[in-house]
């Protein structure tokens, strides 16, 4: 069903955030451990969802909340790959009963509207 409240409508937007930051990571190598960083991480339940959403695989959260622009300065050093201190907080999994098969339904769906074989109406 479609929303009812303004606290409704967040928890679809921090869920549907999860989900959509999960599968780029898995695309990306679904066996890394996955840090978090950035406005997202603001919220909890975001990178709870996360971990969640990727049992058995790290997920750590970087509070710092400059993660991404230190990211950019480090593109800018003479040397890229030096050692860069990160202060990285484990995530515990969101005990959310029913995500797996949500998460399921979501990928089918998100697939079968990205087909090619779809036809426009």
């Amino acid at each position: 069903p479609a929303p009812g409240s303004a606290a409704e409508r967040l928890a679809l937007a921090v869920l549907t955030a999860a989900l959509l930051a999960t599968a780029c990571a898995d695309a990306l190598d679904p066996d890394r451990p996955l840090i978090l960083d950035g406005a997202f991480v603001r919220d909890p339940l975001f990178a709870a969802l996360v971990a969640a959403l990727r049992p058995g695989r790290e997920t750590r959260v970087n509070d710092d909340g400059s993660g991404v622009a230190q990211g950019c300065a480090l593109l800018c050093r003479a040397d890229p790959r030096g050692p860069v201190a990160l202060d990285l907080q484990s995530v515990v999994p969101a005990p959310l009963p029913g995500l797996a098969d949500h998460a399921r339904a979501w990928h089918e769906l998100a697939s079968a509207t990205a087909s090619p074989e779809r036809k426009n109406p």
